[in-house]
This record gives structure tokens, sequence and C-alpha cells, in this order.
């Protein structure tokens, strides 16, 4: 299959700086260091790489959450579809509004190409006990994705039952820390990302999560996943996902 033509996919958002949000002004320097520790421990199949052979990393979990449009789903609906997985939290200023902006082109870039049904995007919701699914439907809608996409799975639930899938499977760590009550984003903090939602919600907590893309195949596999997402192009993602089409 021939790589799709080259775009221009910056869009409205500032790309933040590739680093964790806020840690370090928002917490004392002790427990900054023991969370930016914790969250650099990634698992050795993070890998800023792109293209088929990933390899084989292990199955996908298996799990049933309620989506965005509040109905349950069982990631067996997900069979026979790559999946393009994120971690998400609505009430994010900075990473998670640029990833979502970014998936949402990466979505058209697919349906122009005719591969839209073929690819579902899943995203995590990290904050699951402080927000539910209207909170994650107004959250895509402000992105550029329609909440009643079938092409995306805004999934939230427990606690317990998203530390499993986030935590347990794909080895994605977060954590819900207190904003600087001298600024809501922390002095030098990376560049803010408007946000409706969060300022409607008064928000006065943030997650710190590792900033990673995962990638799974049709078969339930998990392939790899880039990190450092905001190094990560449109066209990284466009070029992987339809290799593995391709070699299906």
């Amino acid at each position: 299959m021939a790589d799709a033509p080259e775009t221009v996919d910056d869009g409205p958002l500032t790309p933040p700086a590739p680093s964790l949000r806020r840690v370090v002004v928002v917490v004392g320097p002790l427990i900054a260091a023991f969370l930016v520790l914790a969250l650099l421990i990634v698992h050795p199949w993070h890998k800023r790489e792109s293209g088929v052979g990933f390899g084989n990393l292990g199955a996908a979990p298996s799990y049933t959450l309620t989506d965005q449009n509040a109905k349950q789903v069982s990631s067996s609906a997900f069979n026979g579809k790559i999946q393009v997985v994120s971690f998400l939290f609505p009430f994010c200023t900075t990473y998670c509004p640029y990833t979502t902006h970014q998936l949402s082109v990466l979505e058209k870039r697919l349906a122009d190409a005719g591969l839209a049904d073929k690819v579902q995007f899943v995203a995590f919701n990290l904050a699951p006990a402080d927000s539910g699914p209207s909170d994650l439907a107004t959250y895509l809608s402000q992105y550029g994705v329609a909440p009643t996409d079938p092409h995306w799975s805004f999934l939230t639930g427990t606690q317990a039952d998203v530390d499993a899938a986030v935590r347990g499977t794909f080895g994605v760590q977060y954590q819900k820390i207190p904003l600087d009550t001298g600024h809501p984003n922390g002095a030098d903090a990376v560049p803010v990302q408007p946000n409706a939602l969060a300022e409607a919600k008064h928000v006065n907590f943030d997650i710190v999560h590792n900033e990673v893309i995962t990638i799974v195949g049709p078969d339930g596999v998990i392939r790899g996943a880039f990190d450092h997402v905001v190094d990560v192009t449109t066209n990284e993602l466009y070029d992987t996902v339809t290799k593995l089409l391709a070699a299906s």
C-alpha cells in the first residue's frame, strides 16, 4: 500500500514539551522525585519507533467498561480491528488535548483512504472517580471528535477496572496530584491547551501519567507503543496502522 502524502497536522493546539506535567512545581521535591522515577519506569515495549515488527507483546486486556455515550462496551467488540489506544484525562490542559487532536487528524486520513472501519480509537479515562460519560463526550467534542462517532470509544468504569487494564496490562502509570494553589498550571509549566470543560468544572487536581499511544493488532495482540507522544507525527501513526493492516 502506498504511503499517504505528507500533511500538516499541527492544528490549533500547541505541542507541549515532552516532559511530565507540572510535577516539580506542584509537589514537594521528594514526592516529585518519587513520581518522576515511577512514571519514567516504562515497560521495555514502550519503544520510540514506527512500522510493523513490534512483535508479540502479549494479549490486550479483556474488559467491559462504559463509553462516552454511557453504553457498556466489551473489549471483544474490537476483535478484527487495529486499536489505537490512548490514555486521557478529560480535564487535562496539556498533553491529552494535543494527543486527541492528533488522533482525530489520523482518523480523517484513514477515512479518506477508506480504512476507517478497520481501526478503533480506544481511550481510557485516567480520572474514573472524578468524571463520567458526559464529561468524556464533552471532552471529545472539544477536540474534533463527535461523541457519537462509532470509531471512538472513550472508556471509563470503576477505579479497579480501569487500573486492571491501564496499569495491569498496558503498563501505563498515572497519579492524581493537587494543582499548585499559586497558579493553576504551575510556574514555567508546559504550554496550556484550552479546555472549557476543565474551566467549567473548576478542577483542582491533575493527573500525571506516561504519555503513550499503544497499538493493538487485529488479533488482539499488543504490537508496541509510541512514547513521548508529542514527538510522534500523524504520518508515523498512519504508516504504522496501514502497514499492520496490509500485513494482516
